[in-house]
């Protein structure tokens, strides 16, 4: 079967790129679906900004291709539905997001013409399906839910972990600011306590180097919270790393830190940690609750109230203090996050399109 990805609105990708540099969740699940789909034995393309994206398996294909005659079986447009209105000759037309009901690129999703365009819209979990449809007003029928998906390789390997190291690496502005606020309540009680930050912008720059335009104050507010909190004891800022790379150090920690502010459509990251064989501690909300439910610890409230800042850091102290009982918890999350892969998926999204 033939099944042509058509990115827009994204970070330019190849088949190679997770060697390169890291990457936000999309553009990975991009690299990994084409690659797990085309090991099933199917011809896959994948649509690039690359002008001249190197030779693989599945192939990848400058934008101009798009000029020339081109037919598939299945077309899968993500990130923005408008990808769908192309020259394409498709048996099948799929729009593929991962994006939340308050995002840019989900408005228009209920115009009728958009709905005709497209055979359904694969959704990343229930959560996200429910909203988008009674938000936009795109049908529910017409929503498959395929979930998200990780390298399940780089977390098979099993390494001593430092008991007290925290973690937090989601984007800096989804509650970044309120950890590394009640971190030094958590020092004060658990004094062998550190925290790894593996958070950036790096993941947003274009294939140039450059930051697309309107990152300007996140990027500044987030080097003002690295000056204030640089010097606070056990607080170490690493940066975005490789795929690869994180996965190494997710193994070596104990606790994701995440006082999420943010509408999860699924969370990759939540998902690598539960991997990597690490406890949860999140908020309670969006799609967290399906995501991690009850193989790690969900924060009801919102970050910045009393009653939840109290909750986080206590249950955080918590498993800090008693590593054994944590651990109980963490080994069936990391045995369910572990069959949570992008060959997985593929055949997810297969059983359900075919």
């Amino acid at each position: 079967m033939k099944i042509i990805f058509l990115p827009q609105g994204t970070i330019p990708v190849h088949a190679d790129i997770l060697k390169e540099r890291p990457l936000g969740g999309t553009e990975t699940g991009i690299v990994l679906l084409a690659e797990a789909l085309s090991k099933l034995g199917h011809d896959v393309r994948v649509i690039t900004d690359y002008e001249n994206p190197p030779l693989s398996k599945p192939l990848y294909l400058p934008r101009r291709a798009l000029n020339n005659s081109i037919d598939c079986d299945i077309l899968i447009c993500i990130r923005s539905w408008q990808a769908g209105f192309n020259t394409i000759q498709a048996k099948k037309r799929f729009f593929w997001t991962g994006d939340a009901y308050d995002q840019p690129a989900t408005i228009g999703l209920g115009d009728k013409r958009v709905i005709s365009l497209y055979d359904s819209m694969l959704c990343v979990s229930s959560w996200q399906a429910e909203t988008l449809s009674s938000t936009s007003g795109f049908p529910k029928k017409k929503c498959l839910v395929i979930g998200n998906g990780i390298n399940s390789a780089l977390y098979e390997n099993s390494v001593k972990k430092n008991p007290h190291r925290l973690v937090y690496t989601s984007t800096p502005y989804r509650g970044f600011q309120h950890l590394l606020r009640l971190f030094p309540e958590i020092k004060k009680q658990v004094q062998e306590a550190s925290l790894h930050v593996f958070s950036d912008y790096d993941v947003y720059k274009n294939a140039d180097g450059s930051m697309p335009f309107g990152h300007e104050a996140n990027i500044q507010q987030l080097e003002l919270l690295k000056k204030n909190y640089r010097e606070q004891p056990g607080i170490v800022f690493r940066g975005n790393l490789k795929q690869h790379e994180l996965a190494e150090e997710l193994l070596i920690a104990s606790i994701l830190t995440y006082p999420n502010t943010f509408m999860e459509t699924s969370c990759i990251s939540a998902l690598e940690a539960m991997a990597a064989g690490c406890s949860v501690v999140t908020s309670k909300r969006a799609a967290l609750s399906e995501t991690v439910g009850n193989l790690g610890y969900l924060i009801s409230g919102e970050p910045g109230d009393k009653k939840y800042d109290q909750a986080f850091i206590n249950q955080i102290v918590t498993l800090l203090q008693d590593p054994a009982a944590a651990e109980v918890t963490a080994c069936k999350a990391r045995k369910y996050a572990l069959e949570q892969s992008w060959d997985t998926v593929a055949q997810r999204l297969l059983k359900n399109i075919l």
